[in-house]
């Protein structure tokens, strides 16, 4: 069973995110448990959704992810919207 914590609403891992106006890249910071496997995706219309990366397995209680454009094709301040969720994989 795939389970997805959509983290606009994900009460459980209260993120923190933040936009950078410098460099335009999204950084955010949630809460993990060691040794599970978790991919993010992104979406321009929480309908269509595609992986950023592979999926990776958390190392600490708190994990960091930054989107540069390296993962998603482009900078997220050269999009007119994007979403991102994260996905606990099997």
């Amino acid at each position: 069973m795939k389970h997805t914590l959509m983290l606009f609403t994900a009460l459980l891992l209260a993120p923190l995110a933040a936009l950078h106006a410098d460099t335009g890249a999204f950084d955010f910071n949630y809460s993990s448990l060691p040794s599970v496997a978790y991919q993010i995706q992104f979406s321009p219309d929480l309908r269509t959704w595609t992986n950023a990366g592979t999926t990776f397995i958390a190392t600490n209680a708190a994990t960091h992810w930054s989107d540069d454009g390296t993962q998603t094709g482009s900078l997220p301040r050269n999009s007119p919207k994007r979403f991102y969720r994260l996905q606990l994989t099997p």
